[in-house]
């Protein structure tokens, strides 16, 4: 059957030709090509909460890379060591960063690094520094670096000890790691030094610990024997004159002019002193002593000592006196000099009554 379509569509008709029409089953929604869309998504559709941007959460962020300096060896010594104080061992370092970061160094917060001679296997009981090192630039992830061997003086009391390498020594590297920063080494035995002592210059030339005339080696040696002397009398003034049967009260000091202490003055052997009358220069031609004492205590180098003025009375013939002080009297102390310990005060004339 033939349909005849209406004048007045005629022209929307043929404004169709124009572009397609597809009818969906419903016909009545039009379907535009993608080109075509009357909307773009990025103005029409507000985003979703999963695609908007906040900040992570602490326990989401990832924590920063940290370094972790080791100690790799102690280089020179190949074993055990033997060394007289005062001599020199050659020693040097290697050091590693086995951490994920850079340890980061300045010359303000420098790396520092040591060598100690210890008592024990750590730096805690470390009796010297042998050789420390400073490095002012970083040091990467993976990276090692070393201190070249080098000659160092081991001035250290004789005994037993180790090397122990102890690396960012100020703890100024924060590290993953902060308890392997020491490496315990070889064991150095240190001895006293088989060079004499010297005696008279201030130094302790072998290492024992003893100085000049403390030290053993030296108790021989004339400057490092005591050496008593006599000083003088207190209480008369000479030449004098006085009557037989006369009282004068007579004192006298001493000293230890030596350049160690006595060591054998005892309560069994002790040190007598006289204050003698003799008819010439000599003790030998003693007419009688005035005044003896007795000391039982030792006297230091440079150690001075008196008898304060006693009671001494005059009971010989008239005549003409040298008076003589003689210290150390029965030769109880080894002296440097047993020649000076008689001196000549003066002369005492007693006069008859």
């Amino acid at each position: 059957m033939i349909r005849f379509v209406p004048l007045l569509l005629l022209p929307l008709l043929l404004a169709g030709c124009a572009q397609p029409w597809n009818l969906d089953d419903d016909d009545t929604t039009a379907v535009t090509d993608d080109d075509d869309d009357l909307f773009d998504d990025d103005d029409s559709t507000p985003p979703d909460d999963d695609d908007t941007t906040s900040p992570p959460d602490d326990d989401d962020s990832t924590p920063p890379e940290l370094p972790d300096v080791v100690p790799v060896s102690i280089d020179g010594p190949m074993g055990s060591i033997v060394v007289e104080r005062g001599d020199t061992i050659s020693i040097g370092y290697t050091y590693a960063n086995d951490g994920e970061g850079t340890a980061v160094i300045t010359e303000e917060v420098p790396l520092i690094n040591r060598i100690h001679i210890s008592t024990g296997s750590s730096s805690t009981s470390s009796a010297a520094v042998l050789l420390e090192g400073w490095r002012t630039v970083n040091l990467g992830a993976g990276s090692s670096s070393f201190r070249d061997v080098t000659e160092v003086e081991v001035d250290v009391v004789p005994g037993t000890y180790h090397l122990v390498l102890e690396v960012d020594a100020d703890d100024h590297i924060d590290e993953v790691d902060e308890g392997n920063n020491e490496l315990a080494g070889v064991q150095v035995q240190v001895t006293g030094s088989s060079a004499g002592e010297d005696c008279d210059n201030g130094l302790d030339d072998d290492y024992d610990g003893l100085v000049d005339c403390e030290d053993v080696d030296c108790f021989f040696e004339v400057d490092c024997m005591p050496d008593l002397v006599p000083l003088g009398i207190s209480g008369v003034t000479l030449p004098l004159t006085v009557q037989q049967g006369q009282t004068v009260q007579i004192g006298y000091s001493y000293e230890n002019a030596g350049g160690s202490p006595t060591n054998s003055i005892t309560e069994s052997t002790p040190l007598i002193n006289a204050l003698h009358l003799s008819e010439s220069t000599s003790v030998s031609d003693s007419v009688t002593v005035l005044v003896m004492s007795s000391r039982t205590d030792n006297l230091n180098a440079g150690q001075a000592s008196s008898l304060a003025p006693v009671d001494a009375t005059i009971g010989i013939p008239a005549g003409t006196y040298q008076a003589l002080l003689e210290v150390d009297q029965d030769d109880v102390v080894a002296e440097s000099s047993e020649g000076n310990n008689v001196i000549v005060l003066g002369e005492v004339t007693v006069t008859a009554l």
